[in-house]
């Protein structure tokens, strides 16, 4: 989906080379590394975003890490939340939550991008029910999804897979509650 290079654009890249000296590498690599601190340090000034945090917890899951990053795109950064719990069987023992900025609101002919990093619309996306405040909660077989305009989260939890309740995602969504980026660490 991007561009692909010509072999014009190559023979230009090629001769826009220019002999560097050892020290002009090192320097460049000082200056890369910086820069790439920079943008970990001030991750939290870059959100387009409100960030929320549930205080509840789903089927005995805990909020385990939660980061503000984006591997694809350091400049446009979103909020990962992590959870986790013991193994029992064959069960699953994790799940993960993306909040991030998607100006495609959700609707059941399109549910809206599942991963910021990964722009593909999911279109299989169908309400499954309106939460006691108000939000429209969607559901694909592999993730719960719902907005909180700016913020769209999407929670790679299956209610089919794992067994999941209305009432108990209800609550767990509901009890979401925006705190300032600058507080996740």
């Amino acid at each position: 989906t991007g561009h692909v290079p010509t072999l014009a654009d190559l023979e230009m890249f090629a001769d826009a080379l220019q002999p560097a000296t050892p020290e002009q590498l090192v320097r460049r690599n000082q200056e890369a590394r910086e820069y790439a601190t920079h943008l970990q340090e001030t991750v939290a000034s870059r959100i387009d975003f409100k960030t929320y945090v549930p205080q509840k917890q789903l089927q005995n899951f805990t909020l385990d890490r939660k980061y503000l990053g984006n591997p694809s795109d350091p400049l446009h950064p979103y909020l990962d939340l992590h959870f986790g719990r013991t193994a029992v069987g064959n069960q699953a023992f994790e799940f993960t939550m993306a909040e991030f900025r998607d100006d495609t609101r959700l609707s059941t002919s399109h549910c809206g991008v599942g991963s910021p990093e990964f722009r593909l619309p999911e279109n299989r996306c169908t309400v499954w029910f309106t939460s006691g405040g108000g939000t429209l909660v969607y559901s694909t077989y592999a993730s719960t999804r719902f907005d909180r305009p700016p913020t769209r989260i999407v929670i790679n939890y299956s209610a089919d897979v794992h067994k999941v309740t209305k009432e108990e995602m209800q609550e767990f969504i509901d009890s979401f509650v925006e705190v300032p980026a600058a507080s996740i660490k």
